[in-house]
């Protein structure tokens, strides 16, 4: 996962969410320093069942005292939510490579 200018995003969470056999499943993975992840399914690292899925981007969360020094998030918020982050990726069997472009959030007007 890299940001625009290619350079990683080295922290959040990457999820996805995907009806499968008429079930919604689930499936999370942390960003590595590198840039990169690993979904799993009911533990770290496990894969995801085939289907497609709808993917977000979650960024660490900020606490109050880097909130109140006016950081932003990691990544821009439109990559938080299903509907507005627009990505989906087609899970197969075997090995997978899901390479995502972020943008970092637009600075706060004071």
């Amino acid at each position: 996962m890299t940001y625009e200018d290619g350079s990683p995003l080295t922290q959040g969470t990457v999820a996805g969410e995907a009806t499968i056999e008429g079930k919604l499943v689930a499936v999370q993975g942390n960003v590595q320093k590198d840039g990169t992840f690993e979904w799993g399914t009911v533990s770290p690292g496990d894969g995801a069942y085939p289907g497609t899925y709808r993917v977000i981007v979650l960024p660490r969360a900020l606490g109050d005292g880097e909130i109140s020094q006016g950081m932003l998030p990691d990544v821009d918020r439109k990559f938080t939510s299903y509907e507005s982050s627009k990505i989906t990726f087609e899970v197969k069997r075997g090995v997978n490579s899901l390479n995502i472009k972020v943008s970092k959030p637009a600075a706060r007007a004071n």
